[in-house]
């Protein structure tokens, strides 16, 4: 991973707090953290130092919702954008503010799937307000281990805030406009994503890890 990152992986409270509103467990998610390379002590520094990330996201939130309360930010710049997809994944429409990820360039693997990585490049795209327990949905939606989450500055309405991405620090890749793909799909693409969705949440609520 690139060292400029900030080392802050997923803490065991994100994972599991809150699961009971969409009735997923922490093993039925991600099938325990051997499976995606996650632990305690691969957070350098234990859960003292990702509770200060937690803040700091915590704090961007309300600097950017003009509310108080929990939550997590996500920069999305695809698919998590997209209402139907949410109210599949999160049961909801989630709250959603444009946003700006520099310092990123955009990519397509040999597999067809976009991501991000470090680079000459400005994305757009927007944070969505997320619970914990949504965004562990959002992990699995994201292929984490495949992509990682990590913790970026994003510029909204003027104000830079911190918010997690899905990123490929690693992957090679095309170079990739991400124009045509932010913010609207076709009818079909979205009904693929949906099914995609669906299908994703009822092998989750059906116990099965994968």
């Amino acid at each position: 991973m690139d060292g400029d990152y900030d080392k802050v992986g997923i803490s065991y409270d994100i994972l599991v707090g809150g699961y009971d509103k969409v009735g997923i467990s922490y093993d039925i998610l991600v099938g325990g953290y051997d499976k995606v390379s996650i632990g305690y002590d691969s957070l350098e520094g234990g859960y003292d130092k990702m509770g200060k990330s937690n803040d700091k996201l915590n704090k961007s939130f309300d600097k950017v919702f003009e509310q108080d309360g929990g939550g997590q930010l996500l920069f999305s710049y695809g698919t998590l954008r997209d209402e139907d997809v949410q109210r599949v994944l999160f049961g909801r429409v989630v709250e959603v503010r444009e946003a700006v990820l520099d310092g990123h360039a955009a990519y397509v693997g040999e597999d067809g799937y976009y991501f991000l990585k470090k680079g000459i490049g400005v994305i757009e795209g927007a944070v969505l307000r997320l619970t914990g327990a949504e965004l562990a949905v959002a992990d699995r939606w994201e292929e984490v281990p495949v992509y990682a989450r990590v913790a970026v500055d994003v510029r909204v309405a003027g104000e830079v805030v911190r918010a997690w991405v899905y990123v490929r620090p690693d992957a090679v890749g095309e170079s990739v406009d991400l124009a045509h793909a932010q913010g609207s799909f076709s009818a079909g693409e979205k009904e693929a994503y949906v099914r995609e969705a669906r299908e994703m949440m009822a092998r989750i609520r059906g116990g099965d890890g994968n």
